[in-house]
């Protein structure tokens, strides 16, 4: 995989030296170069075995952490377009098809960069050859990924699509104005629309687009919804005006029973948005503080902004860490980025005088936007590299491979990063 240049050694011994030398082992040279290490057959054989051994031992972890992913579909799809490079893209920039694209319309998946624009869901390659140009007529249209599997639905509209970010499936439609909607990882998603007679309800479809449940929603408006990676389970997060001001629900919902399994009171805070971390632990990021529910043990940690402004945010389910950007002065300059694992503990928090818009993870670094300017901080703080995102800069996602894309106001493009 790596080119090495090898250097040939000659097979003949080099000519003595007419000289007495004792080396730093006192034993002459003549006799030292006589002096040789042999490996037997049987140890080279048994060294061999123990490298295979601990070869299949890390495929097999390296499988079983990343077994969400390993479908037939995605290994193809990473051969073609990341092994192989498939596509003849002349490279970034390129321009967005579409008049516009939403910041957090821009996901990665592997080596691939995919937005959906108010015309078009377009897949690009990492030498922005297309991948998929699929036509969208959608007056806001929102992405929801897990993976490579995909769901694109018309915010307040009735049209929706499933498929993976290299091609859309299937087309649906619903009878009433979609709210929000979420995928998994095991392609069971879900749509919650308006309804009559109650403020929301949900309609949960599993991989073959069969509705497989329903939960209608009598007091709360849904505004998030998250499913668990196996599809069995979900989380939605509501709000509902209460006596002058505002209150929050968060719904732990089973698909097989009819009642949720539980709820959660928060009060004065908008859930923006809400994600499994794992099976168990789903964060949930607010305008006032953010939350680590645990579905298992039914307890909620409360993570506050401590009256900070919250400028960005980002989650990543593959590291279990979600990030968020707190401006101490009101106005969205002097932020503060904190980082936390899933179990609701700060693992890292990063003072700067930047005005913040847009952050994301990837391998243990955090990127951030401030201005034109992407920066790369480790979890240490330590900044480790900075690079110009360009003019009228939106958005950043980072690739698998470290390519940091930036997302501007009409077109794609790369920063580098020194």
């Amino acid at each position: 995989m790596f080119n090495r240049n090898r250097r040939r050694y000659s097979d003949q011994k080099a000519k003595k030296l007419n000289r007495d030398v004792i080396s730093y082992e006192e034993v002459p040279l003549d006799d030292y170069e006589k002096e040789t290490t042999r490996v037997s057959t049987v140890d080279a054989k048994k060294i061999v075995k123990i490298v295979i051994v601990l070869l299949i031992l890390g495929l097999i972890v390296f499988a079983f952490a990343n077994r969400g992913n390993l479908t037939p579909e995605n290994i193809s799809n990473w051969f073609k377009y990341d092994v192989l490079g498939q596509g003849e893209g002349k490279g970034y920039p390129v321009n967005i098809v579409g008049t516009n694209v939403d910041a957090n319309n821009m996901i990665t998946v592997g080596n691939t960069l995919s937005y959906a624009s108010d015309t078009s869901f377009v897949t690009l390659s990492s030498n922005a050859s297309e991948v998929q140009n699929f036509q969208l007529s959608y007056a806001a249209p929102v992405v929801s990924n897990d993976g490579n599997n995909l769901l694109v639905y018309s915010l307040g509209g009735n049209d929706y699509n499933v498929g993976t970010t290299n091609e859309i499936k299937y087309t649906g439609k619903t009878e009433d104005n979609i709210f929000t909607g979420d995928i998994s990882g095991s392609g069971v998603y879900g749509i919650v629309t308006q309804t009559s007679g109650y403020l929301s309800k949900l309609y949960i479809f599993n991989k073959e687009n069969k509705q497989i449940y329903a939960y209608s929603f009598a007091d709360y408006y849904i505004t998030s919804l998250s499913i668990n990676p196996s599809g069995t389970q979900c989380v939605a997060c509501g709000i509902s005006a209460k006596e002058g001001s505002f209150s929050g629900m968060v719904y732990v919902i089973d698909f097989k029973q009819e009642e949720p399994l539980g709820t959660y009171e928060i009060n004065e805070n908008v859930i923006y948005r809400s994600e499994y971390l794992s099976s168990n632990e789903v964060c949930l990021i607010g305008d006032t503080a953010s939350y680590l529910l645990n579905v298992s043990d039914g307890s909620l940690n409360e993570n506050s902004n401590n009256q900070m402004l919250l400028t960005a945010y980002e989650v990543n389910e593959n590291t279990g860490n979600y990030s968020i950007s707190l401006s101490r002065t009101g106005d969205g300059h002097s932020c503060t980025v904190k980082t936390f694992n899933s179990t609701g503990d700060t693992v890292s928090e990063i003072e700067t005088d930047y005005k913040i818009s847009a952050l994301t993870l990837q391998k243990g670094n955090i990127y951030i936007l401030e201005n034109n300017t992407v920066h790369c901080y480790d979890y240490s703080g330590n900044e480790k590299s900075s690079g110009d995102a360009g003019s009228g800069a939106k958005q950043i996602k980072v690739s698998s491979d470290g390519t940091v894309f930036v997302i501007g106001v009409n077109e794609i493009r790369k920063a580098e990063l020194n």
